[in-house]
């Protein structure tokens, strides 16, 4: 994946970011902030920091025409508030901050909300999506995170990724029996879940089986 995203971005960085079409700036922004995640994901700090620096003049174009284009608000939205927990969960980025355009948390959750309710499928899911992680993973709050993940799924039955995020609300909501159940639907969507392949697919079972075992929750109830 890195390979093809460095492609991409060697596709577009000889442009003048001011010429650049709002969807080159939105894929520079997207690239960056993939290969970063994986970056901090393997402990590659320094790395992170350096693709970081690479997306601010891109940034600042989505920060400032959140209205004009809809993939700036979502991507302005997903900035505000990772940033924001960046700070406190990652200290060693403070100094790129100090350079990088300021955060607010708040704003941050407000905006993917407000995105959340768009009409354009692809921001609205990815929205969501983010949303349903960010409650139940950073704010604690899993009967919001449980209701959007049972939305998503009412449009993607067979979405394997939603079912994993829906089993792992209930298991740190505490949910026990819940989450055994959703384990169990999980096994069914398993064998037809599209967009995966079947090690793809076993992959999520095996991680929810084992958050259960971890959990002393018995599969065979």
């Amino acid at each position: 994946m890195a390979v093809i995203l460095n492609r991409v971005i060697n596709r577009f960085s000889y442009l003048p970011v001011d010429k650049m079409k709002d969807e080159e700036v939105f894929t520079m922004i997207h690239c960056y902030a993939y290969l970063t995640r994986v970056d901090i994901y393997q402990e590659r700090y320094f790395k992170g920091i350096v693709n970081l620096r690479h997306t601010l003049d891109y940034l600042e174009i989505a920060l400032k025409n959140t209205d004009r284009y809809d993939k700036f608000m979502m991507v302005s939205g997903l900035y505000n508030y990772f940033a924001a927990v960046t700070l406190i969960k990652y200290p060693v980025f403070t100094p790129f901050f100090s350079i990088a355009p300021k955060c607010n948390r708040e704003l941050g959750f407000n905006l993917l909300n407000k995105c959340s309710l768009m009409d354009n499928v692809l921001i609205k899911n990815e929205s969501l999506y983010y949303l349903m992680k960010i409650n139940y993973q950073l704010e604690e709050n899993y009967d919001k995170a449980l209701s959007i993940a049972d939305q998503l799924l009412v449009r993607y039955p067979n979405n394997m990724i939603y079912h994993f995020h829906r089993f792992m609300i209930l298991i740190e909501a505490g949910r026990r029996q819940q989450a055994l159940e959703q384990y169990t639907t999980m096994l069914g969507v398993s064998i037809k879940a599209p967009g995966l392949n079947p090690l793809q697919r076993n992959h999520l079972v095996d991680l929810a089986k084992k958050r259960l075992q971890k959990e002393k929750i018995n599969i065979a109830i």
